[in-house]
């Protein structure tokens, strides 16, 4: 915080946001919600502050930023400030965009979990075809980028379940599960229990059940 390394020196910030980061964590599981937005808010002013008084950190400050502003958004879920969650988010994909327009190339860390917990918040809030627009989105972007992500592999399965919700399409719902358990095989191994309940789940859409998701929850 401001007390501990002053505002002016983003290095010293930036190592001590693991550890904040770790103290909201523990506040959160311990269930005091408010504590641990508190000292994210904080951190996101801090980080704020520092984006606009240091030159030529722009960049790096985005990513830093979308980072906290997506755990803000996960808290303001758990106690369903879904306003509040939604200006998180769509701040995070407004620094996400800009940090992709700056011509690295990396790409921002918090577009895909930005966009991940956007179709929650729709999911949340009733808007069923905007939340399988997004994680169609999550799911075109993780099978260049990062394959083995969790959010690839909630998304496949939260798309599969609104499929079959919305449109009733068992055929597409045994495709992406089926997609989500080769993914499996290759990330955890054949004999792994993530195999064995994707696989589970797979027999009992085709004995003619309905879908059972169990998403993983992350950033």
């Amino acid at each position: 915080s401001y007390r501990l390394f002053g505002k002016g020196d983003p290095m010293e910030n930036i190592l001590a946001q693991a550890s904040i980061d770790a103290m909201a964590d523990l506040l959160k599981e311990e269930g005091f919600y408010e504590g641990a937005k508190l000292l994210l808010l904080d951190s996101l002013q801090r980080f704020r502050d520092i984006k606009r008084e240091v030159k030529g950190l722009d960049t790096f400050m985005n990513d830093i930023l979308t980072t906290i502003l997506i755990k803000i958004a996960k808290i303001h879920a758990e106690t369903r400030s879904l306003v509040h969650m939604k200006i998180c988010l769509e701040e995070c994909i407004e620094l996400a965009d800009e940090f992709n327009r700056s011509g690295f190339d990396i790409k921002s860390k918090g577009l895909v979990p930005a966009k991940y917990n956007l179709a929650r918040y729709a999911s949340y809030t009733g808007n069923e075809l905007n939340a399988l627009k997004l994680l169609e989105q999550v799911i075109d972007t993780e099978k260049k980028e990062d394959p083995a992500s969790d959010h690839h592999l909630n998304a496949l399965q939260m798309c599969a379940a609104l499929h079959f919700r919305l449109f009733e399409s068992r055929e597409k719902c045994i495709e992406l599960l089926a997609e989500e358990n080769d993914l499996q095989k290759v990330i955890y191994g054949s004999n792994s229990w993530e195999v064995r309940i994707s696989k589970w789940h797979l027999e009992m859409l085709q004995r003619g059940d309905e879908p059972q998701v169990v998403v993983i929850e992350n950033g």
